[in-house]
């Protein structure tokens, strides 16, 4: 037996067709909400969205200045990736604590404070390829129990500023089209 819902007065309706409609009404607004970021409907991810898309990594200041400029060969990660290719480095809103101290575990001399303060933040700053992924790397940056990924020929880019993501993602349309025109070329091939 359907349970109705409301007085005789109101127009009873089935329950089921009330969470129906809500349901629906759900899905409608879900769908738009991804369509205005640029993503698929129906997908999971942003990172699935387009799967054969040049991807983009978040990364803590200073550790995506190390990587750009400081020969920082490994990301230090808790997951691996079965990712190879042209990575975006992506400088995160945030930056470590006492960020020159922690250079410093792994350099002899690293930058000034003021210029780890200036470091630009929530932005791609750079590209590089992801080679690898092992849990042996021999790199200084490497650190125990965690996934490295290998990353070689680092190359900084004037920021462009974006929002982050955890995980691996890929960047919307909009912020692709900002970058520079080398940059693109490498998500053709």
């Amino acid at each position: 037996m359907i349970q109705l819902a409301g007085s005789p007065r109101q127009g009873r309706q089935p329950r089921e067709s009330i969470q129906l409609r809500n349901c629906a009404r759900h899905i409608v607004e879900f769908g738009a909400e991804r369509r205005s970021r640029g993503l698929a409907v129906g997908s999971p991810s942003r990172a699935d969205a387009r799967k054969d898309s040049m991807k983009a990594l978040t990364i803590r200041q200073p550790w995506a200045y190390a990587i750009l400029h400081l020969g920082k060969d490994v990301e230090n990660r808790s997951w691996r990736t079965h990712y190879r290719g042209p990575l975006l480095i992506h400088a995160a809103n945030y930056h470590e604590r006492q960020p020159r101290e922690k250079l410093a575990e792994n350099i002899c001399r690293p930058p000034s404070a003021e210029r780890l303060a200036n470091l630009p933040e929530g932005s791609i700053v750079g590209i590089a390829q992801v080679v690898g992924c092992v849990k042996n790397s021999k790199s200084r940056w490497a650190q125990k129990a965690a996934w490295h990924w290998l990353i070689e020929d680092p190359r900084p880019i004037k920021p462009v500023q974006c929002k982050g993501s955890l995980g691996l993602w890929t960047p919307p349309f909009e912020i692709m089209k900002k970058l520079p025109e080398w940059v693109k070329k490498l998500d053709l091939k």
